[in-house]
C-alpha cells in the first residue's frame, strides 16, 4: 500500500493521505489490484462502493429520492482535507488510467458498478415518480457521474481551504434538473 502511496505521490507530483474509510473503496481496489491480489479478494471493497450509491434511495429515514441523492452527492462532496486528498488521488488515477491500461480497466470496472448501483435507485424513483418528467434514467446516471467527476476534479486543482459553495450549488442545480424538485 505504500508502495503504490509512493508510485502515486512521485507520478502526480501531489500529497497522498492514506486512511481506512469506506469511501476509499475505489483506491483500495486499485492499490490491490495495482499489487497483484486476486479479483476474490478485494471483490468486498469494491462492493462496498455501490452499497453507498444504494444510500441514495435507502436513507436512514426512508428520505425521497431527491432528498437522498443530494445527502449521498454532499457526502462525497471533498469539503474537509480527508477527502480533499480523496479527491486528489481520483484526479490522479484519472490521469494515470489514461495511459496505463491496467488503471484504465480498473477505472472501467468501477464505472459500470457505479452504473449499476446508480441505474438501479434511479429506475426505483422513475417507477415511483420521483425523476423530472421526460428525463430518462440513463441522462439522470450520466448526469450523476458527470456531475461527481466534475466536483472532485475541481476540488483536486484548487488549494487547501477553497470553499465549496460552487460544487454545492452545482450538487442542488443537479438534484433540481434529475428530480424536477428544487
Amino acid at each position: 500500500c505504500r508502495d503504490f502511496k509512493a508510485l502515486l505521490e512521485a507520478e502526480s507530483g501531489l500529497p497522498v493521505v492514506l486512511w481506512d474509510e469506506r469511501r476509499s473503496s475505489i483506491e483500495a481496489h486499485a492499490i490491490l489490484h495495482a499489487n497483484g491480489k486476486k479479483e476474490k479478494k478485494h471483490r468486498k471493497t469494491v462492493d462496498a462502493v455501490t452499497e453507498r450509491f444504494s444510500d441514495i434511495r435507502i436513507g436512514p429515514q426512508e428520505l425521497t429520492f431527491a432528498e437522498g441523492l443530494r445527502a449521498v452527492l454532499l457526502d462525497l462532496l471533498p469539503a474537509d482535507a480527508e477527502r480533499l486528498a480523496h479527491a486528489r488521488v481520483w484526479a490522479a488515477f484519472y490521469a494515470r488510467a489514461t495511459v496505463v491500461p491496467e488503471f484504465a480497466r480498473v477505472l472501467t470496472e468501477f464505472d459500470t458498478l457505479a452504473r449499476t448501483a446508480l441505474t438501479a435507485a434511479v429506475s426505483h424513483a422513475e417507477q415511483e415518480g420521483e425523476l423530472a418528467p421526460g428525463l430518462l434514467v440513463e441522462e439522470a446516471v450520466e448526469l450523476i457521474l458527470v456531475l461527481l467527476d466534475g466536483v472532485w476534479l475541481t476540488a483536486a486543482r484548487q488549494p487547501p481551504g477553497t470553499p465549496v459553495a460552487s460544487q454545492r450549488m452545482a450538487i442542488d442545480a443537479a438534484v433540481t434538473v434529475i428530480t424536477g424538485c428544487p
